[in-house]
């Protein structure tokens, strides 16, 4: 196993007193190549607002998450159904190793989050939203439709 810590400004101590099981990135732009290769996504978070699109790109990704409750804020993840949710070191480190040993458990969270961000963040999911959002102001919904595209 590997710990591979992503994150822009990683703190000094991170950087110099690591293992060789330990890789420190930093600041990555795109995030698809490293969640191609992870098994557990760790979000630490103590601070944010919304919507967190990291996480929301893990679990789009497959990839389980363990994270604070401040990381799962406005995504409807559910501790040990959709997520497993930590608010400090020993619990973090208790539900990583949890889930990197329990395979039934890493196949329910990662079904969970696929399952989630296709119910609430993909493109259906937004058509859906916008249909609503026409019908409730009295326009039709096949004006969704992009510019130019071709009427059936």
């Amino acid at each position: 196993a590997r710990l591979v810590i992503v994150g822009q400004d990683p703190p000094r101590e991170i950087v110099t007193d690591r293992e060789r099981s330990i890789a420190v990135l930093g600041h990555v732009p795109e995030l698809s190549g490293i969640f191609d290769r992870a098994r557990i996504m760790v979000a630490p978070l103590r601070v944010g607002a919304g919507v967190k699109g990291k996480v929301n790109q893990a679990l789009a990704c497959g990839v389980p998450v363990v994270g604070t409750p401040i990381a799962a804020e406005g995504i409807p993840l559910e501790h040990g159904h959709s997520a497993l949710l930590a608010d400090d070191a020993i619990g973090f480190a208790r539900e990583v190793v949890r889930l990197y040993q329990d395979p039934v458990l890493w196949e329910t969270l990662r079904r969970a989050g696929l399952e989630i961000t296709e119910t609430h963040y993909s493109s259906a999911a937004a058509r859906r939203a916008l249909g609503g959002l026409f019908r409730d102001l009295g326009l039709r919904a096949d004006r969704m439709d992009p510019v130019g595209a071709k009427a059936g």
